[in-house]
């Protein structure tokens, strides 16, 4: 639910595993990967004040096939937000790794990490004769 456009919806990690939770992406075949957008936590509909009763992305990291990997900070919101990876080249597979959190204000054991949407832009291959 991380991927299906709705911001109704969410990934949300097991309540025993929220650092060190991840998701992992496939493409399909070689990408490269330019821009990345995110929504971190969630705010179901008709529930505006959920936001900060499940743990939010504080820091992640993003595992690349290359071998390569590169941390983001995220903010504590639901806002979009753009993280530009520079490492990533070509790449089928991106895993992201939930490093820290933003704690909840629930202290209930079923609190989880919960992002709302990741979006993945390609670069863009102009060619060598592109001015």
């Amino acid at each position: 639910m991380a991927i299906d456009g709705d911001l109704k919806t969410c990934w949300a990690s097991s309540p025993k595993d929220t650092i060190g939770a991840w998701l992992k992406f496939d493409f399909g075949s070689k990408k490269s990967v330019g821009l990345i957008k995110i929504v971190n936590g969630w705010i179901p509909e008709g529930y505006p004040d959920f936001f900060t009763q499940n743990h939010r992305a504080k820091k992640i990291t993003l595992f690349y096939d290359n071998g390569k990997k590169e941390s983001f900070d995220l903010q504590d919101n639901n806002d979009i937000q753009e993280l530009w990876p520079a490492l990533a080249d070509e790449t089928q597979h991106i895993t992201l790794r939930v490093d820290e959190i933003y704690p909840a204000v629930s202290t209930s054991a079923k609190t989880w990490v919960t992002i709302s949407e990741v979006k993945f832009f390609l670069k863009l291959n102009l060619g060598p004769d592109t001015p």
